[in-house]
């Protein structure tokens, strides 16, 4: 499952540098969160643990997830003013998933 999901506006003077605007006259600039989640294998009920190439294939799963989102963030960014990709934040596994995401700044 791919997500979006918006985080703070900021107006800036010099993208991606948050400033305070006494006078609203600043373009705003936005953070964004786009990510990814997968499932897991986990401990099956009767207490046996995963196969390892099932956890592998996951972990291979999610790391091409990530280069997935960063090639169709590089493909879109010519269609917005200015975009920083700031990092890739992995996550889990929690509740039988694997999650991460690119946390990106835009000023649209």
């Amino acid at each position: 499952m791919v997500y979006l999901q918006p985080g703070r506006t900021f107006p800036y003077t010099v993208f991606p540098q948050q400033e305070l605007d006494a006078k609203c006259s600043l373009p705003l600039g936005f953070e964004i969160e786009l990510g990814v989640v997968r499932c897991m294998p986990t401990i099956s009920e009767d207490g046996d643990l995963p196969d390892p190439a099932d956890i592998t294939a996951a972990a291979l799963g999610l790391i091409a997830d990530q280069y997935a989102l960063y090639s169709a963030i590089k493909c879109c960014e010519t269609s917005l003013q200015s975009l920083v990709i700031e990092r890739w934040t992995p996550s889990g596994p929690q509740g039988g998933c694997v999650a991460g995401a690119w946390t990106l700044y835009a000023a649209i």
